[in-house]
């Protein structure tokens, strides 16, 4: 609604406490997010060991144990061990996906120089 010789419009308040919640709202939202991102960044280095490692033993033992059981002739301790394996594979997967989104340079190797260095 405008008056007859004001230019701006006299004024939503509704619109503008909407926009006001929608704002707050965001604000809530983000700060937790980013407050996660940010330790999820400080504890990559620390993860490391305590998450790579293990899913890697278990990918590798579940598909080696499953060829094992297989071998014997027990097919549902087989098919029980590969899908540990799998699953363990998928998680490593989503891990290092996710650790590369946060820190590009975290799988490649550590820069070591030559052995003749050493010399």
């Amino acid at each position: 609604m405008m008056d007859r010789f004001v230019r701006r419009p006299t004024g939503r308040p509704a619109y503008r406490a909407g926009r006001l919640f929608l704002r707050a709202l965001g604000l809530l939202f983000a700060l937790p997010c980013w407050l996660f991102w940010l330790l999820a960044i400080l504890l990559l280095p620390i993860s490391r060991p305590l998450v790579q490692f293990p899913l890697g033993l278990a990918t590798i033992g579940g598909l080696f144990a499953g060829v094992l059981f297989a071998r014997g002739g027990a097919w549902g301790d087989a098919a029980s061990a590969i899908g540990l394996g799998l699953g363990a594979a998928v998680l490593l997967a989503v891990y290092t996906v996710v650790a590369e989104k946060i820190d590009p340079q975290f799988s490649r190797p550590t820069p070591w120089p030559p052995w003749w260095w050493y010399l």
